[in-house]
């Protein structure tokens, strides 16, 4: 968590696929994000599950609609 202006994070990924990343005090209202590495299938990537029941519904529906972007995304890649 960052408390100071500025502050930055840095990640490489080794592995194509789906990472979804969150703010802690606030995943439950649904900030979140989504990087794609490579061409990952869309059949197979656990980022691209159903929300969780627990997520208040407007969490819900903002990562459902996420779910959906990043489905039309990687559709585009393979045409």
């Amino acid at each position: 968590m960052f408390s100071e202006p500025g502050k930055t994070f840095e990640r490489s990924f080794e592995d194509g696929g789906v990472y979804d990343y969150f703010c802690t005090p606030h995943e439950y209202r649904a900030m979140v994000g989504r990087v794609i590495v490579g061409e990952p299938s869309v059949d197979t990537q656990p980022a691209l599950a159903p929300p969780q029941n627990g997520l208040p519904e407007e969490a819900q529906t903002l990562l459902s609609q996420l779910n959906a972007r990043t489905k039309d995304a990687l559709k585009q890649l393979d045409e």
